[in-house]
């Protein structure tokens, strides 16, 4: 569940419920034990919504000496409570961002604004966490002013390149209900669900377009800002991080400017539980996509 009303979720209810502390670390014990599994990808999209639940969970979990990740809206997250996951091995929280445009999060009821982004991926910073975003094109609205606000604020906030996730409208959530109809843009009930059922689940086909924009401007948007994002990120690692990016040039490593080569973001402290290298996939993963 989630108390939150954001107009493109599916989550129908708003009771929220979380799994004690002992059975999630009893759980990961016995990943542990059987599987030799070191590094978690916690998928509870409001992992962080409890502090005292998370704070437990820390000082559970640090003895395990494992790595992990988790997701989190982009709001309210203090930095002590980082500093504590951080030293319980957390190295990534992944971010709901979806815009860099207040008018789109209005219109998602989202409940943030850009400045709530700015001061959260600098609070998981300051931590020694790499902040991950997602993000979402197409909102009724969506235009090109809105699109550059989100790469603009990428560029500020020196984040790589993220994959953008076309709209897509899930029944029962509020957009869902407001454009579902035989004469409307998404067809009726039954044609979203064969739309939903027909795709391959990583929200970079465009099922329903209500943006008010063309299938074809929304797509080029769409190529336009993560080919700029691609490009901003390139420019500020080859400019203020040299060591870097010549070594990764003459090594010959791939990846580095979508994203994938993020090291230089996880400060280094002798109290903080990095028991292992950090494998990729925990850092670099396309979370729900």
């Amino acid at each position: 569940g989630c108390p939150f009303s954001c107009t493109f979720c599916g989550r129908l209810t708003r009771k929220y419920r979380k799994r004690s502390v002992e059975g999630v670390v009893e759980e990961m014990k016995f990943l542990i034990s059987t599987y030799g599994i070191n590094c978690f990808a916690i998928e509870d999209e409001l992992f962080m919504q409890a502090r005292s639940w998370i704070e437990e969970f820390c000082e559970k979990v640090m003895p395990l000496k494992v790595v992990w990740r988790c997701q989190s809206r982009a709001k309210g997250l203090k930095p002590e409570v980082l500093k504590l996951m951080r030293r319980a091995g957390c190295v990534r929280v992944t971010l709901g961002v979806e815009s860099g445009s207040g008018k789109i999060l209005e219109t998602m009821h989202k409940q943030i604004m850009p400045d709530d982004i700015r001061q959260t991926v600098i609070r998981c910073r300051e931590a020694g966490i790499y902040p991950g975003t997602e993000l979402i094109i197409g909102t009724p609205g969506e235009n090109e002013a809105t699109v550059c606000e989100t790469v603009e604020l990428f560029r500020e906030l020196k984040l790589p390149a993220r994959e953008m996730a076309f709209l897509q409208l899930l029944p029962g959530t509020p957009l869902f209900m407001q454009h579902v109809g035989a004469d409307g843009p998404i067809g009726d009930h039954l044609s979203v669900l064969e739309g939903l059922s027909n795709d391959d689940g990583t929200l970079t086909n465009l099922i329903h377009n209500v943006s008010g924009l063309s299938d074809a401007e929304l797509t080029r948007l769409k190529s336009s800002a993560e080919a700029e994002m691609k490009k901003n990120f390139e420019n500020y690692y080859r400019t203020e991080k040299k060591l870097h990016y010549y070594f990764n040039k003459v090594a010959g490593f791939t990846g580095l400017f979508n994203g994938t080569n993020q090291t230089f973001y996880h400060k280094r402290e002798k109290n903080v539980n990095t028991p292992i290298p950090v494998p990729g996939n925990i850092l670099e993963g396309q979370d729900h996509r």
